[in-house]
């Protein structure tokens, strides 16, 4: 992040702060008091928690620890705090201009109120800082019935503040400012303390908190994923996460779509409440040394084929399940054993967080959405319908009573085999607890496939289960 860039995001802190302020000053002075129960109470709580936070953080900025936050109850009036954020507002300002790049490069050290000793750099504290005072004027503009101040409060900066006075408004480096919501983009959190911060207050208000976990290059599966958390959890989270470590040394880590500033769009179109796009080095420090590991599955099936891959997985899985503390967390079913995985490490684990898994969804043709779908010029595009076109066979063979599993394999791979461009790297039916091998179709399974479609390497699955307990009789979800 630039000097030219954080004096930018000051700005739009200090302006949303005096419209905040001008419009509370127009409160009786017992609804300026009243409970409004959000995190700080009442409207002077809340803003007198950003201002004091504002305090404590120039202090932290400077090298100082302080042990306290300002006591709210001194500002019997908007007036009286309005008077010493007054005061204190040009000193903040002041810091934020004199800035150079280093000085934002530098790791700050101080301590914090309860949680001891922390370190980052100083951008990092500085965005959290706007972020943090966001979150809280958000909490006054919709838990006061008086409606003291107006939504999309950066639209309106960029509107009023930046256009007028010449201001240039251009995007940040991906993930890194709030600023971005001036071009239409959901807020991002970047920093791991921040979005635990922001979990811990949603658990505090008794809200349900959902997660979507994506890797990017967004797609109608993800929005699926996500119109079925909004309908359930407020706040919605999802992470944008590129995770290095479930990539093996040939994979496609470094050519894998990265496509953040048209995803952050979709996501604030969708209604997500905020991206957590945390960077590598804060997921996986450079003295990191602990992973999970599900047993016995994690060697099976994509697991031999891509060794190390679900180590990966459920690392990263159990990593933003802890920072962001979700109830629910939102999985596609196309990859079935990877939902399979992460449910089983939640159940071990006793983590409170229920792992929910949906449809596949496909493109008219039947194709299985897929972010390396991009990877496919036209004529493999058309090949990789091969995939379905092999599970709708085995569909029918099924519907028609064959229930041999090997039978079934066969057929999956005669379809395969027949078209040109198409290499499978397994089609098999198994359990869908155990993933091990069936000889019968006599209870839920999957039918499972991975195939290279020239180079890239796509997965597809029916899912097949009773009608009934005991039934012959089977439904099919593909």
């Amino acid at each position: 992040m630039t000097p030219e860039e954080m004096r930018t995001l000051y700005d739009y802190n200090t302006w949303a702060n005096h419209r905040q302020l001008q419009a509370a000053s127009k409160l009786a002075a017992e609804q300026f008091v009243k409970p409004m129960g959000s995190s700080f109470g009442s409207v002077r709580d809340t803003l007198a928690h950003i201002y004091g936070s504002e305090w404590l953080w120039l202090e932290r900025f400077q090298g100082r620890s302080p042990s306290s936050l300002p006591d709210a109850t001194q500002f019997q009036d908007v007036a009286s705090l309005q008077e010493r954020w007054a005061e204190f507002e040009p000193r903040l300002l002041t810091f934020v201009r004199g800035l150079t790049q280093a000085d934002l490069d530098r790791v700050m050290e101080y301590k914090t109120l309860k949680f001891g000793p922390y370190k980052n750099p100083l951008w990092q504290s500085m965005q959290h800082l706007v972020n943090h005072g966001t979150y809280h004027r958000g909490q006054v503009t919709l838990r006061s019935r008086a409606r003291i101040v107006f939504l999309d409060p950066l639209l309106f900066f960029g509107r009023e503040i930046a256009k007028p006075t010449g201001m240039r408004t251009r995007a940040l480096r991906p993930g890194r400012s709030a600023l971005a919501s001036v071009r239409g983009l959901v807020e991002t959190v970047q920093t791991i303390a921040w979005m635990k911060e922001m979990a811990r207050q949603a658990r505090a208000e008794s809200r349900i908190i959902g997660l979507v976990p994506t890797m990017g290059a967004l797609h109608a599966g993800h929005a699926s994923l996500i119109a079925r958390a909004k309908q359930e959890c407020s706040p919605l989270i999802a992470s944008i996460f590129v995770n290095p470590k479930q990539f093996g040394p040939n994979e496609d880590f470094a050519k894998y779509p990265r496509t953040f500033e048209s995803d952050s769009e979709q996501l604030k179109q969708a209604g997500v409440d905020a991206l957590f796009a945390p960077e590598p080095a804060d997921i996986y420090p450079k003295d990191f040394s602990t992973y999970v590991h599900v047993e016995g599955l994690s060697e099976r099936l994509e697991g031999r084929s891509r060794p190390g891959h679900f180590r990966g997985v459920t690392t990263v899985v159990m990593k933003l399940l802890q920072i962001v503390q979700p109830h629910r967390a939102y999985f596609g079913r196309k990859d079935a054993q990877q939902a399979h995985l992460i449910a089983q490490m939640a159940r071990d684990l006793n983590l409170d967080s229920d792992i929910v898994v949906s449809p596949i969804v496909r493109e008219p043709d039947g194709l299985a959405l897929s972010s390396r779908n991009v990877y496919l010029n036209p004529e493999e595009r058309k090949a990789a319908t091969v995939l379905y076109r092999a599970l709708e066979a085995a569909k029918k063979e099924l519907e028609a009573g064959d229930r041999d599993a090997l039978q079934l394999q066969t057929s999956l791979r005669r379809k395969l085999d027949s078209e040109r461009l198409a290499a499978a790297d397994y089609a098999e039916v198994v359990d869908a607890e155990t993933f091990e091998p069936v000889v019968r179709v006599r209870r839920a399974c999957y039918l499972l496939l991975a195939v290279f479609i020239g180079k890239t390497r796509l997965i597809d699955n029916l899912y097949v289960e009773p009608k009934s307990p005991g039934s012959d009789e089977l439904l099919f979800h593909l």
